[in-house]
This record gives C-alpha cells, sequence and structure tokens, in this order.
C-alpha cells in the first residue's frame, strides 16, 4: 500500500549518495517508462495505419500511460518528504545540510503530512498552468512530435 522500502544507507557503497540513487530509481522507471511507450508511439505514427476504433482506444491508452509515467516522475521528484526527491536532494547536498534536512524532518514528523496533503491539493487547484506545459513538453520531446 505505497509504503517507502527501508533503506539503510549505512549497508550502500557510497553512503549518502548511494541512498539517493536508490531514491532516484522510481522516478527514473517512471522516465524509462514513458521513454519505452514513447517509442511504441513514435511506430504507430511511422506505421500511419487506419485509426479504427479499437486501434483509437490502443492510442488513447498509450497517451495516458506516457503522461502518467511523466507526471509520477516528476511528482516523485518534489523535494518533500516522504517523496523521492526529498532523498535525493539529502544525498547530493552536503552532509551538514543533509543533517539539517533529517532534523526538520524528524522535528516536523507530526505536521510533515499535513504539509504534504496541501501540497497535493495546491497542485492540482492551482498547478495546471505550471504542470500541464511542462508535462506536454516531455511526452513531445519523448515522442518527437
Amino acid at each position: 500500500w505505497a509504503k517507502p522500502t527501508p533503506v539503510n544507507p549505512i549497508n550502500l557503497r557510497y553512503g549518502r549518495q548511494g541512498h539517493a540513487l536508490v531514491a532516484f530509481a522510481g522516478p527514473a522507471s517512471n522516465l524509462v517508462t514513458a521513454a519505452l511507450v514513447a517509442l511504441v508511439i513514435r511506430a504507430v505514427i511511422w506505421a500511419d495505419p487506419d485509426i479504427s476504433p479499437i486501434l483509437e482506444l490502443f492510442w488513447t491508452a498509450l497517451w495516458l500511460l506516457l503522461w502518467l509515467n511523466i507526471v509520477l516522475f516528476i511528482f516523485n521528484l518534489i523535494p518533500i518528504p516522504p517523496l523521492d526527491g526529498w532523498s535525493v536532494l539529502k544525498g547530493i547536498l552536503p552532509a551538514s545540510t543533509a543533517r539539517r534536512m533529517t532534523q526538520l524532518e524528524i522535528q516536523y514528523a507530526s505536521v510533515l503530512p499535513m504539509v504534504f496533503f496541501g501540497f497535493i491539493v495546491i497542485l492540482f487547484v492551482a498547478g495546471g498552468d505550471i504542470l500541464l506545459p511542462i508535462i506536454d513538453g516531455v511526452a513531445r520531446l519523448l515522442v518527437g512530435v
């Protein structure tokens, strides 16, 4: 049920940076999936078949899958806990800053779910003007349209 996978940075070869790589693996898998779907879309465009109702449904499903994976890629890289972007940021910033971020995360653990929920509400209410052009741009870049 969407629980984060526990990872102990001590067991990783590169410590904090290794943890950042592990955290980036989730969003990266969304980007790879989007790229593979984009390749299929390119192949369909190249083949230029007649659009039958079944093919139109397939076409719509491909575009939805592409957009969903781009949205998940961008969303998971937002640097607020518990999203992966927070761990990636902690892994690439200096150790002192990462320690302060961890302290903030612990100190405000009871407030963070409310902040996270508030951010999601704001994103859905006001984020369309910002996010839709970004998502569409990434989709068009991957498809080559």
